[in-house]
């Protein structure tokens, strides 16, 4: 009983968190970015304008202190998406917003 709980409590933690990714992009990224229609687990994906670079947004971001995956960590075709991985475990909630702007500036930092 206890873990059914602990799943159901922390599902529903993960979908707040994801809605909330979702609406922030929607308001600081909308012409860059885009939410993927597959849900990876406890991850979103962000399908990243073709003007930016998924891998030099992810340097960048790291250098920033944002850690975030790329389309490329995960392909395992030649075809490489450009996108962003991000993850749903590790943030607090009142961190996604003013993390999502620091990840805007460091898309915009890298246009191609």
């Amino acid at each position: 009983g206890e873990l059914r709980r602990h799943i159901s409590r922390m599902s529903r933690v993960y979908e707040q968190r994801y809605n909330m990714i979702v609406t922030a992009v929607h308001n600081y990224a909308q012409e860059i970015l885009t939410p993927g229609v597959i849900r990876a687990g406890l991850h979103l994906t962000l399908n990243l304008h073709e003007d930016y670079s998924a891998q030099e947004v992810c340097a960048n971001a790291l250098q920033q202190g944002i850690k975030i995956h790329c389309g490329n960590e995960f392909s395992m075709t030649d075809k490489i998406p450009n996108q962003l991985m991000l993850g749903l475990g590790r943030i607090a909630q009142n961190s996604i917003e003013p993390a999502i702007q620091r990840l805007v500036n460091c898309i915009l930092e890298n246009k191609k």
